[in-house]
């Protein structure tokens, strides 16, 4: 469905479309510096987690910082028993999580869903198409 917009509006619609197109163009690049990245990061899988490496090549030098701190609960339930209802209220995981850990048919008892999800916006090109004038 189509909607009447305003000079504004329209203005908005067609920058929207030209940035739209610009980042469609990146992804490639995008995909393959995350990709050189990920082999990058590979040479030092096996190495002292502390460690910090240059790597050197004809023109660039990469720097691979050692490894970020994480932390990591040791045991939940006896965390979420010292929180109580804390605990619950701030707990949250992504409920696709659960697609993994339940049966099919018991999705619906713990899970419901609704269309109340975010809205996407895509471009779409217009051929402006004139008539010519016959003669």
């Amino acid at each position: 469905m189509a909607e009447k917009l305003t000079a504004k509006q329209r203005a908005i619609v067609d920058e929207f479309g030209e940035l739209e197109g610009k980042v469609a163009e990146f992804k490639a690049v995008t995909d393959r510096c995350n990709k050189l990245k990920r082999e990058i990061l590979s040479w030092f899988d096996d190495s002292a987690a502390g460690e910090a490496f240059v790597a050197v090549g004809s023109t660039y030098t990469v720097e691979v910082s050692a490894r970020r701190t994480e932390r990591t609960i040791l045991d939940l339930a006896r965390l979420a028993k010292k929180l109580g209802k804390v605990f619950w209220e701030r707990c949250s995981f992504p409920v696709k999580v659960l697609d993994k850990l339940l049966e099919e048919e018991e999705i619906p008892i713990y899970i419901s869903e609704a269309q109340s999800g975010l809205r996407t916006v895509v471009r779409v090109s217009r051929k402006v198409v004139r008539k010519r004038k016959a003669g």
